[in-house]
């Protein structure tokens, strides 16, 4: 695509690659997560063309909302008191494969964070419902990789028997 420089076109609106129809098609499921209900609403309410999406108003209600089916975690810095580090890393060691972003007042304010994150965003709607865009793709790229590898495995290990079985032959 001559257009793409760095992963943003000309006119400077994000690049997004098309995907498999079945792939770009598939609704995913957000999991919007921050202290302040209005906030939390306003987002979610953004992002629900797009997806299915669930809100939770504090850390505790942001564990109990996640399951295997998330695709992304959308985090606002500011749910928790403190450094946000230590509920990423729970979120992360709970082994859901799901994305995690994390809001922030605005799009320039630094947000020290561990490696637990994928992306951080400010909160205006639009910069929102972009990288849900993207992370929610990366997930469904990983489950197709996952899948892809499983296949291959088996078909290696199918392809030992059927190597084994020609030797006793």
């Amino acid at each position: 695509m001559g257009d793409e420089i760095e992963g943003r076109e000309r006119d400077g609106s994000l690049y997004l690659p098309s995907l498999p129809p079945d792939m770009a098609s598939a609704r995913h499921l957000v999991v919007v997560a921050g202290a302040e209900p209005a906030a939390t609403d306003a987002l979610a309410t953004v992002l629900r063309d797009d997806g299915t999406v669930r809100t939770a108003y504090s850390a505790d209600a942001l564990r109990e909302s996640l399951d295997a089916e998330v695709d992304v975690v959308l985090v606002d810095s500011e749910l928790v008191d403190g450094s946000i580090d230590p509920l990423l890393t729970d979120v992360r060691t709970r082994e859901f494969d799901c994305q995690i972003c994390v809001t922030t007042p605005g799009p320039d304010d630094a947000v020290a964070l561990d490696t637990h994150v994928d992306t951080v965003v400010g909160r205006e709607p639009d910069a929102v419902r972009q990288a849900v865009h993207r992370l929610a793709m990366r997930a469904r790229y990983r489950e197709r990789l996952e899948e892809f590898y499983d296949l291959a495995e088996r078909r290696a290990a199918l392809a030992v028997v059927e190597r084994d079985q020609a030797a006793l032959d």
